[in-house]
C-alpha cells in the first residue's frame, strides 16, 4: 500500500504511527499537533494529505486515499430483472463525488471506489437496522444483532457536538456566562487530551490518561481539589446530557462507566507542620511581589489572615486613615468581628493598591479585579506560586502566613488576645468589647512587627 523504506534509499526511515497496542500503521504518521496525514502523500501526489485528528477515522481516510491513487475500483453489473436506469445521482463521500451514472440499463457493468461502495453500504445496513438488513441481505444470523450494535457500524456521536449541544440547552437556560465559558473551556480541554473525534473512539485506556493528565496538574502543580473537581464533573455532566437526549445510548454509557472508575477527586492532601517563616524569607516575597501581592503579603502577616478571608474584605471594613481593621463575618451562626491595628508599611501598601492599581470601583470588596469582580482563590494561589518561584522559596505556602503570625504573638501577648486575632471563638461578653475598642489588639500586632521588621 505504502512505500517503505528500502536500502540504498536516501534519508531517514518514515516515522509511521503505532497505536497504543503496539500495532503500526504502515503509510500514517502523526504530526506534533495530533493531525495524522499520509507519510508519502508530498512525494506521491505533490500535496500532504491529512487525515485528521481521530485515529481510526484517520486510519480509514488512509485506505481510502490509496484506493483513490491506486484506482481500487469495484465492478457492479446490474441485476437482468431491471429494466434500466436513468439516473443514479451524484454522491459526496468525504470530499470525493463519485461520477453521475446515466442510462445504465440490465446487464450493464460499471465501476465505483471500492471505499465508496463501502461506506454506502455501512450507512444503508444502519439505516435499515439488524431485522431488515437480515432480509435484505438474506443473511439469517444478521436478524441476531440488536439495532445498537448495527448503529455502532456508523460512526458515532462526535465530542465537539456534544458540546454544543450541552453548551446549547445551557443558554436556553439562562445560565451565566462564565459558567458556559468553564464548559466550553473543560470540554475542550477533554477533547484536545482523548485526541479522539467520536465517542466510539473512546476506550478505558483514554479516560484513563484523561484522569492522570489532570491527575499530574493536581499534585505536581499544586492545583486545588477544584480545578479536578469542575473538570471532572462538566465531563460527566456532558456525557449523562447526551446520554438522557441521544437515541443511541450504548456508547456514550460505556464511557460514562470509565468515567465512574477513573474521574474521581483526590481526598484533600494533608496539610504539612506549621512552618514560621524568617524575616529575611518574609522580605524575599516582598521584594519579587508586585503592588498588588505586596498588599496581599503585609495584610495577611498583619492580620493572620487566610487567603478566603483577603478576598472577601468589604471596603468599609478597612479604615486606612485610622489604620483599624474591624471585619465583622458570620461564623457558626454567630457575628464574629476580626479586628486589627493596621501597620504603617501595610497602609502604604493599601493605599498604593487602592489610587494606582485599582481604583474605585463598583465591586463591594477591596480587593477587585479588572472586571470589578471579588479574585477567586485561585487567582490568589496560582499568583503566589510564580512569586514564591521566582524567589526560589518553593517549601513556603499562603498558610505559612498565619503560621507565622501566630509563632509571633505566642508568649508576647494574652492568649484572648491570640484568639481574637486569630478569629478564634471567645466566651462571654467580652468579645464585644474588643469590637468597640481594637486597640486591645495592639500588642498582638506589635509582636508581629517586631519579629519581621526590627
Amino acid at each position: 500500500m505504502a512505500k517503505r523504506h528500502v536500502k540504498g534509499r536516501k534519508g531517514r526511515p518514515p516515522q509511521y504511527y503505532k497505536t497504543a497496542s503496539g500495532r503500526t500503521i504502515i503509510g500514517m504518521s502523526m504530526r506534533a499537533d495530533g493531525k495524522f496525514y499520509a507519510t508519502h502523500s508530498k512525494q506521491e501526489t505533490g500535496k500532504v494529505r491529512y487525515l485528521g485528528t481521530d485515529e481510526v477515522e484517520a486510519e480509514r481516510r488512509l485506505k481510502q486515499y490509496y484506493a483513490e491513487l491506486n484506482e481500487d475500483k469495484t465492478q457492479i453489473t446490474l441485476p437482468q430483472e431491471k429494466t434500466g436506469i436513468t439516473h443514479v445521482g451524484y454522491v459526496d463521500w468525504d470530499e470525493i463525488p463519485l461520477p453521475v451514472i446515466e442510462n445504465i440499463f440490465a446487464g450493464d457493468t460499471f465501476e465505483v471506489p471500492s471505499e465508496a461502495l463501502w461506506a454506502a453500504l455501512r450507512k444503508m445496513v444502519v439505516e435499515a437496522g439488524a431485522q431488515e438488513t437480515a432480509a435484505r441481505l438474506g443473511i439469517p444470523r444478521f436478524a441476531s444483532l440488536k439495532d445498537e450494535d448495527v448503529a455502532g457500524i456508523h460512526p458515532s456521536y462526535k465530542l465537539k457536538d456534544l458540546g454544543q449541544d450541552y453548551i446549547a440547552n445551557c443558554t436556553k437556560r439562562n445560565v451565566s456566562k462564565n459558567e458556559i465559558s468553564n464548559t466550553r473551556l473543560f470540554w475542550n480541554e477533554f477533547c484536545k487530551i482523548v485526541r479522539v473525534a467520536q465517542v466510539g473512539r473512546i476506550t478505558e485506556t483514554t479516560i484513563k490518561g484523561y484522569a492522570d493528565r489532570i491527575l499530574d496538574e493536581f499534585y505536581k502543580k499544586d492545583r486545588s481539589r477544584d480545578y479536578v473537581r469542575h473538570r471532572f464533573r462538566k465531563v460527566i455532566s456532558i456525557l449523562i446530557y447526551a446520554k438522557n437526549n441521544k437515541p443511541n445510548k450504548s456508547e456514550i454509557r460505556a464511557v460514562l462507566e470509565y468515567c465512574a472508575s477513573h474521574l474521581k477527586v483526590p481526598r484533600k492532601a494533608p496539610k504539612g507542620k506549621p512552618y514560621a517563616f524568617t524575616k529575611e524569607e518574609f522580605h524575599r516575597l516582598l521584594q519579587f511581589a508586585n503592588p498588588t501581592y505586596r498588599a496581599f503579603f503585609l495584610l495577611a502577616l498583619n492580620t493572620a489572615f487566610n487567603p478566603v478571608d483577603l478576598i472577601r474584605i468589604p471596603k468599609s471594613s478597612i479604615y486606612l486613615e485610622t489604620g483599624i481593621l474591624n471585619y465583622p463575618r458570620v461564623k457558626t451562626d454567630q457575628l464574629f468581628a476580626r479586628v486589627a491595628i493596621l501597620w504603617q508599611e501595610t497602609i502604604d501598601a493599601l493605599n498604593i493598591y487602592r489610587n494606582d492599581i485599582r481604583k474605585e470601583s463598583g465591586c463591594e470588596t477591596f480587593f477587585a479585579s479588572k472586571y470589578a469582580r471579588p479574585y477567586s482563590r485561585g487567582y490568589i494561589a496560582e499568583g503566589f506560586r510564580q512569586i514564591k518561584q521566582e524567589a526560589q522559596l518553593p517549601h513556603i505556602e499562603f498558610r505559612h502566613f498565619r503560621n507565622s503570625s501566630l509563632s509571633a504573638m505566642i508568649g508576647q501577648c494574652e492568649g484572648e488576645v491570640i484568639d481574637v486575632v486569630m478569629g478564634h471563638g471567645i466566651k462571654g461578653e467580652k468579645k464585644k468589647y474588643y469590637d468597640l475598642k481594637p486597640e486591645l489588639v495592639k500588642p498582638a500586632m506589635d509582636a508581629i512587627y517586631a519579629k519581621y521588621f526590627c
